[in-house]
């Protein structure tokens, strides 16, 4: 309860997995989850932002998520 939360999403649809992201999220909600101001994200097209062996190709979402984490481990200090 109340520990600095973030969540994230990955699909291959365009939407993201905006309907279980929306679910997670409420879910997180409820149990009392601190989501980190800037701690969430929906990624869209995920096969298109990896290579083969699973690594991040996308700068764009490599950045974001970086960025999540950096959030995340500032509410966690």
């Amino acid at each position: 309860m109340n520990k600095p939360t973030a969540l994230i999403s990955a699909s291959p649809s365009p939407m993201g997995g905006d309907k279980a992201h929306a679910s997670l999220l409420l879910t997180l909600k409820m149990i009392n989850a601190a989501i980190v101001e800037g701690g969430t994200m929906m990624i869209p097209h995920i096969g298109l932002k990896l290579n083969k062996e699973g690594v991040i190709t996308d700068l764009d979402t490599k950045q974001k998520l970086l960025s999540i984490l950096g959030v995340l481990e500032q509410a966690s200090l």
